[in-house]
């Protein structure tokens, strides 16, 4: 399901869950990355790519050093 997903890419990215509100913006995000490639559900992997590269341009990527 998009949430397992979410949550194994959360698990993966950031080496934590996601709460319950990441989740819920991830799934909303899902459905506007749908919008913009045009596809008929979020299992195409366009859409999936789209969530991947704005998990790994958060800012929990970015650190001082």
């Amino acid at each position: 399901t998009p949430a397992q997903k979410i949550r194994w890419l959360f698990e993966t990215a950031y080496g934590r869950l996601p709460t319950n509100a990441e989740t819920a913006a991830c799934t909303a995000s899902l459905a506007e990355f749908r919008k913009l490639v045009k596809a008929a559900d979020e299992s195409k992997v366009e859409v999936w790519t789209e969530l991947c590269h704005s998990l790994l341009n958060a800012n929990d990527f970015i650190y001082v050093r």
